[in-house]
């Protein structure tokens, strides 16, 4: 069940949130923050407080944090050599 605030906003519950974080796929390079999927996953009942009331402020006030908007990215050749694939991600 979502709660609404504001009359237009849907704050996501506890469940919703931990059931996104059960959804993050494992072995996944991390982002600029350098946190893997892996930790987040295993996170405490406190990072999951700390999400719902991250992602309800961001509703609320209809932002963005400007880190989230960062993101790397790394263009990668077709190849048909592990090696040399090898060698380009190492480059990024």
């Amino acid at each position: 069940m979502k709660v609404k605030t504001q009359d237009t906003i849907d704050v996501p519950t506890i469940e919703e949130t931990e059931t996104a974080l059960k959804k993050l796929k494992n072995n996944k390079v991390p982002g600029t923050d350098n946190i893997l999927a892996e930790l987040l996953k295993i996170g405490s009942d406190r990072l999951e407080q700390w999400l719902k009331h991250k992602f309800s402020s961001m509703g609320i006030n209809e932002e963005i944090p400007k880190e989230w908007l960062q993101g790397i990215i790394c263009p990668l050749h077709k190849v048909t050599s592990w090696n040399v694939l090898t060698i380009e991600e190492s480059l990024c």
